[in-house]
């Protein structure tokens, strides 16, 4: 798995077209769906989508929710900045490959983890996101994959076994 991440990566900056932020663009989609193909092999791939819906629903309801409050504009001047959701499924992404198929692979692991910090990085520098929006989109991404783990695994164990039993 190590080998087809780093492939994907480098297709992520060669399709960027020199620009941070494109990259970031294909970063924050690339990592999500390397750690759910990832999941669905081990056949978890419902958890693993309950996990990103918690996910989603934690990026966009502060948005909203925080209206024209200044944490949440961003420094281009628009609003729903708070949390930077590229930085949180990046991150998301990213803990999931680290709990699945790269849990043995350092340089696999190195990879993953330094492709979210880039997401960060790149929409801090396109002026999308403050620090501090990227730095909270990525904790978001982090806890919504690694809280929800053992919690929606065990729902989706109970789950089958009850299917199994009618």
């Amino acid at each position: 798995m190590t080998q087809i991440l780093l492939v994907l990566l480098l297709m992520c900056v060669v399709t960027g077209r020199g620009t941070n932020e494109r990259v970031g663009d294909s970063l924050q989609v690339t990592l999500p769906m390397a750690a759910l193909i990832c999941t669905v092999a081990r056949g978890r791939g419902p958890e693993y989508l309950g996990r990103f819906v918690l996910l989603t629903f934690g990026i966009q309801t502060p948005k909203h929710l925080l209206g024209s409050h200044s944490i949440n504009r961003r420094p281009n001047g628009g609003l729903k900045g708070m949390p930077s959701g590229h930085t949180a499924a990046a991150a998301f992404g990213a803990t999931g490959l680290l709990q699945t198929c790269l849990n043995s692979s350092r340089v696999g692991q190195v990879a993953a983890v330094l492709s979210a910090g880039y997401v960060a990085g790149s929409r801090i520098e396109a002026e999308k996101h403050t620090l501090w929006q990227s730095v909270a989109g990525g904790l978001w991404g982090i806890l919504a994959q690694t809280l929800t783990w053992s919690g929606l695994t065990r729902t989706w164990r109970r789950l089958r076994r009850r299917r199994a039993l009618t």
